[in-house]
């Protein structure tokens, strides 16, 4: 999914979720756009090239597969354990939600190679 469409759902959903969410919406956008991040990271790691411009012609040529960590079931586990005791949790756990469900229905839609849903998943087939 490319990232000006979680910007824009993430940024609808912040502000639908406002009246309930308050300040804390803004956590639904953080955690429905910036989720992407490990893209980046996956790209600096690869291509030892900090340039984020770079970094985005790079993905946009397509899926690169690897290992993206907050698009991970050790990411959601988290905030659904902290979602009861914080607003901000709860909020960030519904962006990464809307992210990654968009980004599930993208692959679908794509035929896409669908990314690896757990880190330990990942490093054990990596090993066989």
């Amino acid at each position: 999914m490319l990232p000006r469409i979680h910007f824009i759902t993430s940024t609808i959903l912040a502000v639908l979720l406002w009246p309930f969410f308050g300040f804390w919406g803004l956590a639904i956008y953080i955690g429905g756009f910036f989720v992407d991040f490990d893209h980046y990271l996956v790209y600096v790691f690869r291509k030892k090239d900090w340039n984020l411009f770079n970094s985005i012609r790079y993905f946009n040529q397509g899926y690169k597969e690897g290992l993206y960590i907050f698009h991970t079931i050790e990411t959601i586990i988290p905030l659904v354990l902290l979602a009861p005791i914080h607003l901000f949790f709860l909020a960030v756990l519904i962006g990464v939600s809307l992210h990654l469900i968009m980004d599930f229905m993208g692959d679908i839609k794509d035929h896409s190679k669908i990314k690896p849903l757990s880190i330990i998943y990942y490093l054990v087939r990596q090993k066989l």
